[in-house]
């Protein structure tokens, strides 16, 4: 269960890592590995087999198989026993310095290194998860240190730390300063780190791996309802009930079947979802080389172009539109710009901070704009540490959900337990007083116990598990945990992303409420030509927004796009300008053009996103800010008094309000990243913008459906919630 295996190294390193631990040693002495035992070809195996050992695995064997405690096939207690073992033969070697015959000392020695690896099977058919990983170095790449010491749990890789005496999850990321990043674009990384990172963090690639059949079965069998189910059989042929012993038997079989086939489908259906085989163009030592998208590292810069994404990557320079339906389901195409800012970067703050230069794997890029000579990005995540990665580790592993109904029922099916093993007892005293056989007294028994539990239980719970599992595919909803399906009777309430899910993905413009008008009316301003929207609204609708242009079609969300289209302004992009000039030129009906500085995206978190406005003719910079009205009243030093009472009554109609803010920013105020809030603060509350935010014709049905109730007693729990 252990094997051996063998590198080189200069003896000058060896020398020299030990003078770094203030370990002396004579100048002519070689160094030898002692394993404490007289010949290392002796050790082949990592534990000797005893009879205690093997009558308490064996004993843990039969608890986990009977009662399906974890995996029965792999052994939590086994593999930290491997773990130490490693460890130990990599730290705590016992060295010894001799002198040869003739005082002569070669240059280079041979060291044995031990990787250990644990593989149990089960009948031929199951391999324990449990291998521990040491990469040996090669001659020439030495490091004078310990190799690195690893295993993957879950598809996560723990690196031993020697320091701490304990591994410690390594997520295939990187920590680095933006200001750095930029500096090394157009450099890249040197072989060695790329060597180095792959050998820390792996391959880029996310594997899912294909169950057998043989395993899945087992998982199945070992069930302690089909156990039970196969015990009842049993005693049902020994009672002579062979027809309905057959006809559960046969129709157990077909509904395991159906099962391992469900799972195995959706497996290969999950496995297509990551299939790729792209090749991508890198920098490297200063130059471009093309690699296979696994050979990607953390901290590569990337070349840009059209296709999928294969990492977690950070917009450096130029621009692109990305399509993220099949990760955030955002139906729109997204503008990405170029990340701005100085400060470190980790794994978690670029997706929240530099969302707007954030690139998901398995998103698609369907268009490159270039403001250098190259669109370039660095790799913040590879493998199963990106995004996507992230989202399939929840689907393979998902977390044990126990609800209150099956804690009950296996209380239910225990209490059933107790009276059967009570009348087993009372049926096997009685028999014994009549004078029956011993065997027929026992197998009379046994049937009073297949009656009081319910064997056919597993077939009627797998049939409706199939049967749901069919409906839902015939709705195009896959699902990988059958199990989970039990737990949707337990839903007491639906929560629904209004916008795009109950309501119509697309929202008309319906007008505006200025703060002139909060005292004087209860409906919104109709733009029109007798009443004109004012011309700094206009002009923050017009500036204020995520939109681009491609192939003369504008891309964006439709809300932004309705707005702009109120404005009655016109604006030209520049996809191809320089980071430092216009992203896009805005010119108003009467010809005055304003320039767009610079965009921050919409933040969740503070539920807005602005603009910096430049006016071409006098250099005055405004900045513009939208969202949500109490996100807007929150920077905002004019806030209405009246304007959550207006919000309501114009929510209560059935509109959706975004409120709007503007400030004169001063021309040298930094923009950027980590710049924003002092740039959307302390704004002039302008007003909200109004849009018409119908339902879908089939919202009203699904509701329905899906409480039961009558249309007065839903919104009123609405209302309540």
């Amino acid at each position: 269960m252990a094997h051996q295996d063998s590198w080189y190294c200069r003896l000058e390193d060896v020398l020299a890592y030990l003078n770094e631990n203030d370990t002396s040693v004579s100048e002519n002495c070689a160094i030898i590995v002692d394993y404490g035992v007289d010949d290392p070809d002796d050790l082949d195996y990592g534990y000797e087999a005893t009879v205690t050992w093997l009558f308490a695995h064996l004993s843990c064997l039969a608890v986990a198989i009977a009662f399906n405690i974890k995996d029965p096939f792999r052994l939590p207690f086994w593999t930290n026993r491997i773990y130490t073992l490693t460890v130990t033969a990599e730290v705590g070697l016992n060295l010894s310095f001799l002198l040869d015959d003739s005082g002569a000392l070669e240059d280079e020695f041979q060291v044995m290194s031990m990787t250990s690896s644990c593989r149990w099977s089960l009948c031929g058919l199951f391999v324990a998860e449990c291998v521990v990983h040491h990469p040996a170095p090669s001659r020439d790449d030495y490091r004078s240190k310990v190799p690195w010491v690893w295993f993957e749990f879950k598809k996560q890789r723990y690196v031993y730390d020697y320091e701490r005496g304990e591994f410690r999850r390594y997520l295939a990321t990187i920590r680095e300063n933006l200001s750095n990043l930029r500096r090394r674009a157009n450099t890249g990384l040197d072989d060695y780190i790329v060597r180095t990172r792959r050998e820390l963090f792996g391959v880029n690639r996310i594997t899912i791996d294909k169950p057998s059949i043989a395993e899945l079965l087992f998982v199945k069998l070992v069930h302690p309802f089909y156990i039970f189910q196969i015990f009842s059989v049993v005693v049902w042929l020994f009672k002579d009930y062979t027809k309905y012993a057959i006809v559960i038997m046969a129709m157990s079989t077909v509904s395991l079947a159906y099962e391992i086939f469900s799972e195995i489908s959706n497996n290969s259906r999950l496995r297509s979802l990551v299939r790729s085989n792209r090749h991508v163009e890198v920098v490297r030592g200063s130059t471009i080389a093309r690699v296979h998208e696994t050979e990607l590292v953390p901290g590569d810069i990337v070349l840009l172009s059209e296709g999928p994404v294969c990492a977690d990557i950070l917009l450096l320079s130029g621009g692109c539109t990305a399509d993220e339906v099949s990760l955030t389901g955002e139906a729109i195409p997204v503008n990405k710009e170029p990340a701005i800012g100085a400060g470190p970067i980790t794994e978690s703050p670029p997706i929240d901070k530099h969302k707007a230069s954030f690139l998901h794997a398995g998103s698609t890029i369907i268009r490159i704009y270039e403001n250098e000579a190259y669109c370039k990005g660095v790799v913040m995540s590879t493998g199963f540490s990106t995004g996507k990665g992230s989202l399939l580790r929840s689907i393979m592993f998902p977390k044990q959900i126990t609800f209150e109904f099956e804690r009950d029922s296996y209380r239910y099916l225990a209490v059933l337990w107790v009276v059967a093993i009570a009348a087993f007892i009372k049926r096997l005293v009685d028999g014994f007083q009549v004078g029956n056989s011993l065997s027929k007294t026992f197998v009379d028994s046994l049937d009073l116990i297949t009656v009081a539990v319910p064997p056919a239980l597993p077939l009627i719970l797998s049939s409706g598990i199939g049967f749901s599992m069919h409906r839902l595919y015939r709705r195009r909803i896959f699902c990988i945990d059958s199990q989970r399906i039990n737990s949707c009777g337990q839903i007491s309430c639906f929560c629904f992303d209004k916008t795009g899910t109950l309501t119509k993905e697309h929202l008309s413009f319906a007008g505006i409420a200025n703060t002139n008008e909060f005292s004087s009316t209860d409906s919104p301003t109709k733009p029109s030509s007798s009443h004109s929207l004012p011309s700094r609204f206009k002009l923050g609708m017009a500036t204020c927004h995520g939109l681009s242009e491609y192939g003369g079609v504008f891309q964006g969300y439709s809300l932004e796009l309705e707005m702009f289209k109120a404005s009655r302004h016109s604006i030209e992009f520049f996809p191809t300008a320089p980071h430092d000039q216009y992203i896009a030129l805005v010119t108003t009906p009467n010809g005055k053009k304003h320039g767009i500085v610079s965009r921050f995206a919409f933040d969740p978190a503070c539920q807005r996103s602005s603009a910096v406005v430049e006016e071409i003719n006098t250099g005055k910079r405004f900045v513009f800010v939208k969202g949500s009205p109490e996100a807007v009243s929150a920077i905002s030093t004019t806030t209405p008094p009246d304007l959550k009472h207006k919000t309501l009554a114009y929510s209560t109609d059935g509109y959706y309000c975004i409120g709007f803010g503007v400030k004169e920013l001063d021309p040298h105020t930094p923009i950027d990243v980590n710049n924003r809030d002092e740039v959307e603060s302390a704004v002039e509350f302008e007003g909200l913008a109004l849009f018409k935010n119908e339902l879908k014709p089939e919202t009203k049905g699904m509701l329905d459906e899906l409480t039961g109730d009558e249309d007065e007693e839903q919104g009123g729990r609405g209302r309540r919630g």
